[in-house]
This record gives C-alpha cells, sequence and structure tokens, in this order.
C-alpha cells in the first residue's frame, strides 16, 4: 500500500468534511495485497438529509447495499479508485452529483478490491445490471469501460474438488455418506459416452500448459498403457466443455483434461482406433451459469493436470508464465489465494514467491522496453561485448576472475579461486597476482537494490580483515539506453 496519504486514508481519519466511510464484508482494509490488488470499488451515498441510522444499514455485500439505498431513496454513485490516489478526483461528467457532493453529507461504502482492470469489469457489470444511465437514484450517467475478469481461485478449488470426485468415481465419504455436489452432478457420469479415442485426438483442446505435449510425461504414460495391454481400466476419464465460446470461438466441445492420455493412445498404433475413452460432460449449466472466464477455464485444466495418479507435475516455470499472462493481461497475481491454490498443485511456498519476484521483474523490463532500454543479456546476447571487457580487463595485472550472477555470488568461493590461481603462478615462477576483478551481472532489480549493497558491505569487512588482497567489483547494467559497447556497459553507480 502507498505510503502516501491516500483518499481512503483521509476519509478514514476524519480529514473529509461530511463523509463517513463504511465497508461490505468483501470490503475489509486488510483485503489489500500487492501485485494488482490495488484498486476499489466505491458507492458513494447522499444523504440529502435522511435521517439515516447506521445501526440498520446492510454492509453484508453492494447488493444489500443497493437495496438499502432504494428502501431509503438514497441517491447513489458507483465507481473505482486506485489506493494510491492522493485526493478525490473523478471523471463523472455529472453536474448534480459534483454540486451534491459540495452541498451535502455522504456515506463512502467500500465493497471490493482488485487490480484496477479487473475493477473496471466489476464497476461496468455493476452499473449495467443496475441499468443506471436509466435509472434516476444513480448519479451515474454511463457504465464505464469493460475491463478483464477476475480469476475466482477459491471457487475454482471447489469446483475442482468436486471434479476429482467424479473423475475418481468418489461419490461417498469415509462414513459411507453421498458426497455434497454444489456445482457438479453426478448424472454427468452416467449421461457422459465413450468416444473413441481418433475422435477425441481432433476435438478442439484447451492446454493449460507451456507446451502442447510433453515427451517424457507422454512416455511415462505409454509404459503404463503397454503394461496393461491398452485396457482404459486405470485411465482418467477425458473432462469436456460442451457448449463453451472459448477466445472468442464457439465450439460445440472443448477439452480441458485428458490431452496426454488421449495422445499416449494415438501413438500407440496396436490400440488407436479400438479404444474408447471415458468422458465426463460439463454443461453449460455450470460454467455459464457461474460466468467461468476464459482464464478461469484455463486454470481449472492446470488443476487437473496437477493432480492424481500419473499427472505432469506443476512446475516452477508453469507458474511463472501462468502469473505473468495474469499480470500482463491486468489480473490480479500476487495474492494468498494464489499462494494456497498454487501450492494446492505441488508447488513450495519459496516457489511461489520466486515466481512472484520473476513476475515483478518481468512487469519491471516491460516498461524498460515502452521506454526504449535494452534489457541486457550477457549470458546470451550480449555475451561478446563481456568476452570483450574481460579480455581489456586481463591486460591490468589483476587476476580476472568468471563474471557472477550476483544473487548467487559466494566471496569465499571467488576468493579460493584467486587463491589457487596465484600459487599457480608462483610454482611456475611468475609474480602473483595483487588483487582481482569480479564482473557481477544482474537480472532483478531487487537483487540490485536490496541483496547486494549488503552483500557488498559484508564483503568489504571481511576484506579489510582477513583477505589481505583488493577486490575490484565492477557491475554491469541492467538496462542501456543507445550504444552497447565494452564502455557503456559498466555501471559505475552500483
Amino acid at each position: 500500500m502507498s505510503k502516501k496519504i491516500t483518499w481512503r486514508s483521509q476519509l478514514e481519519h476524519g480529514k473529509v468534511k461530511g463523509v463517513e466511510i463504511l465497508y461490505t464484508n468483501s470490503g475489509r482494509t486488510d483485503d489489500i495485497h500487492n501485485g494488482g490488488k490495488d484498486t476499489y470499488g466505491y458507492i458513494a451515498i447522499c444523504k440529502k438529509g435522511n435521517n439515516v441510522k447506521l445501526d440498520k444499514f446492510d454492509l453484508t455485500n453492494v447488493h444489500s447495499v443497493i437495496k438499502f439505498c432504494e428502501k431509503h431513496q438514497l441517491k447513489r454513485y458507483g465507481g473505482i479508485k486506485k489506493d494510491s490516489d492522493k485526493s478525490y478526483e473523478t471523471s463523472s461528467k455529472s453536474k448534480e452529483f459534483r454540486k451534491d457532493w459540495k452541498d451535502y453529507d455522504w456515506f463512502w461504502v467500500v465493497f471490493d478490491w482488485a487490480s484496477y482492470k479487473e475493477m473496471q469489469q466489476i464497476e461496468h457489470d455493476l452499473l449495467k445490471q443496475h441499468k443506471v444511465k436509466k435509472n434516476d437514484s444513480w448519479y451515474n450517467l454511463g457504465v464505464g469501460f469493460p475491463g478483464v475478469d477476475r480469476v475466482r481461485w477459491s471457487l475454482l478449488g471447489e469446483i475442482s474438488k468436486e471434479f476429482l470426485w467424479l473423475k475418481n468415481y468418489d461419490l461417498t465419504d469415509r462414513d459411507g455418506n453421498h458426497r455434497n455436489f454444489i456445482y457438479c452432478d453426478i448424472k454427468w457420469l452416467t449421461g457422459s459416452p465413450e468416444i473413441l479415442v481418433p475422435i477425441l485426438y481432433k476435438t478442439p483442446k484447451i492446454q493449460p500448459r507451456l507446451e502442447t505435449i510433453d515427451i517424457e510425461h507422454l512416455d511415462g504414460i505409454k509404459g503404463d498403457i503397454k503394461r496393461v495391454k491398452g485396457s482404459t481400466d486405470g485411465a482418467d476419464p477425458v473432462m469436456i466443455f460442451v457448449d463453451r465460446w472459448y477466445k472468442g470461438k464457439f465450439y460445440k466441445w472443448i477439452i480441458f483434461d485428458g490431452n496426454h492420455t488421449i495422445t499416449a493412445y494415438y501413438d500407440l498404433k496396436n490400440y488407436r482406433d479400438v479404444t474408447k475413452l471415458k468422458t465426463i460432460l460439463i454443461p453449460p449449466s455450470l460454467h455459464e451459469g457461474l460466468s467461468l472466464s476464459d482464464e478461469e477455464c484455463r486454470q481449472l485444466g492446470n488443476d487437473m493436470n496437477s493432480i492424481q495418479k500419473r499427472k505432469k507435475p506443476y512446475t516452477l516455470d508453469c507458474a511463472k508464465r501462468d502469473l505473468l499472462d495474469m499480470a500482463r493481461n491486468g489480473q490480479t497475481w500476487k495474492t494468498a489465494e494464489v499462494l494456497v491454490t498454487f501450492t494446492k498443485r505441488g508447488l513450495k511456498e519459496a516457489s511461489v514467491h520466486t515466481a512472484w519476484d520473476y513476475v515483478e521483474q518481468e512487469l519491471i523490463n516491460d516498461t524498460k522496453k515502452d521506454e526504449g532500454s535494452n534489457i541486457m543479456d550477457y549470458d546470451v546476447v550480449h555475451k561478446p561485448i563481456v568476452e570483450k571487457l574481460m579480455k581489456k580487463q586481463m591486460s591490468s595485472g589483476l587476476f580476472l576472475a568468471l563474471t557472477y550472477s550476483a544473487s548467487g555470488f559466494i566471496p569465499m568461493r571467488a576468493q579460493t579461486h584467486f587463491h589457487k590461481e596465484n600459487e599457480k603462478r608462483i610454482l611456475n615462477g611468475k609474480k602473483p597476482y595483487q588483487g582481482m576483478i569480479i564482473n557481477l551481472k544482474f537480472v532483478s532489480e531487487k537483487v540490485l537494490k536490496n541483496t547486494w549493497p549488503k552483500l557488498k558491505s559484508n564483503i568489504d569487512i571481511l576484506r579489510n580483515k582477513e583477505y589481505k588482497s583488493d577486490i575490484f567489483f565492477n557491475p554491469l547494467k541492467m538496462y542501456i539506453d543507445g550504444v552497447i559497447d565494452v564502455e557503456t556497459i559498466c555501471d559505475t553507480d552500483a
């Protein structure tokens, strides 16, 4: 959260005259998270002399707030605002709203938090639902602009749980009681056909992973099939959305789980044309009834791919790509819900934090590219320039250490390397090096600004007390505007 005095902070501290801030159950201040969840939705309610008692104010959700307004004939304005905004600025063109804002007392009800683009969509849907253009009880003259749909991680977790029950025919609990299905229906099991592999192979698919098919994973499934001589008794059902719009195109059937199983049977010619796989057809009553977005459908595929039997593991690279796609799309990507979901998929908590760090840096890189900067890659693209630099450094009479990643730099390892080289020189009758040069590359602003200064300070202490040699650090720039050569890649300020 911004350290600036925000408008919301002013409200909470009573610095804005005639305005009282309230929160719905989903609009609590402790729901703020980094990584995109920086915008809140609000309903500004004009009192206009109405003697409304707050103890009768229903703050369950935004819809209960609106119903309360309708009951007490309170006029209102719905909007969104970034938490970092310093002062109240509205895009409203309503002269009535601007006048009443100055003349009357107001309730300010915060009802939700999300990324800016997600909150845009929430606002748009809310105002559209209440037909504010033709509704005199609203100040709004329009319904705002569409944004992007929010991923409802908790909902997806509940749906995934029920999908698993269906896939595993796990229809009773340990006590023998029937499972309580809220979103799914056990009738889908008996109502779904067995389909020949060639037909399934040609059916469109939602591919949730980085690659279309993982060969190593595919070979493992083929081995399993051969061992059971083509039997499908242990094969998971293929899961299919029926009558689904996806990425702007309508599909009668689209598969979101089972691609590797289908491909494995298809590749085995002995079983290809005679094998039928069980399916579970997911009707529109679920995906349309719950208004599942394309991203939510894709994430359900990820959940299914991360559990039970022989499944391709959900890796750190998968998490990086998923979160980066979401961040670039304007969706919330760094929340407690994301952490819970990704650990359930098999990632360690530390790996999720690593993925978050990666996304943060990639977003910085995106900004730098937009500004015209070159993103330096000293391992591949710009390696020849580093090699030229090292050739120049070798003429200094100092030992030239390897180019290290600053995040993985270990001082004692470099020092050991330095002493071994000097021992060789002495044995060969050469003059020992009096110091060494260490080139450092940075791939993260976090390391550059936080980790490296602390590490360098510790090294300086050791150098003065124990090393008894000069160590010269040569940081390489992460970004360069203009010419890239030996003279411009060194960062004298790092």
